[in-house]
């Protein structure tokens, strides 16, 4: 009777370890595709994740269906997933954009001295919220606030400073 009882406990459980062991290879390789997708965000490796989860469901959803030869779904599935491998993990290749031959025109608010004069205006005048601020609304305000600065400086600049003009923008030219 002990015979009988350790032969069907034997049975139960190597068939749960064989039912395991037969999907188990592919749990891992997921497992370790999904761990490389989570220190690298390329898209390659979310690809690649995504392949060996199609690899490891048709693993699962065929796991009851017994193959026609073992050695032969063996080589298929070799053969599939390195050249699939290939594919989705080849580098892109990046071509050198042309440069056009038209000048770059900068364009700042203030030059020169005028531009050191705002900058000391504006940092005089600037409110503590404006450094870093956290909202939308609050960097919103800040950007009204630095217009209304900016008009305000230049009616006090025109006063100090008459007859004086902003030069007009940089032109760069690609050469």
């Amino acid at each position: 009777m002990k015979k009988l009882i350790t032969l069907f406990i034997f049975l139960i459980v190597s068939n749960q370890t064989f039912g395991k062991s037969k999907c188990q290879d592919e749990w891992n390789d997921l497992k370790s595709a999904q761990a490389l997708s989570r220190q690298s965000s390329s898209e390659a490796t979310r690809n690649w994740e995504k392949h060996v989860f199609k690899i490891y469901n048709a693993c699962i959803k065929n796991k009851n269906k017994e193959p026609v030869s073992k050695s032969v779904e063996k080589q298929v599935n070799k053969k599939t997933t390195s050249n699939k491998t290939k594919k989705l993990l080849k580098p892109k290749k990046y071509y050198k954009r042309e440069l056009s031959n038209q000048p770059i025109e900068m364009k700042a608010r203030y030059y020169d001295g005028r531009q050191n004069d705002w900058l000391k205006y504006y940092r005089a005048h600037k409110s503590p919220q404006c450094k870093k601020p956290k909202s939308t609304k609050l960097f919103a305000k800040c950007i009204e606030e630095r217009d209304k600065l900016s008009i305000e400086f230049e009616r006090h600049w025109r006063m100090e400073n008459p007859g004086k003009q902003a030069p007009p923008a940089i032109k760069l030219d690609r050469g």
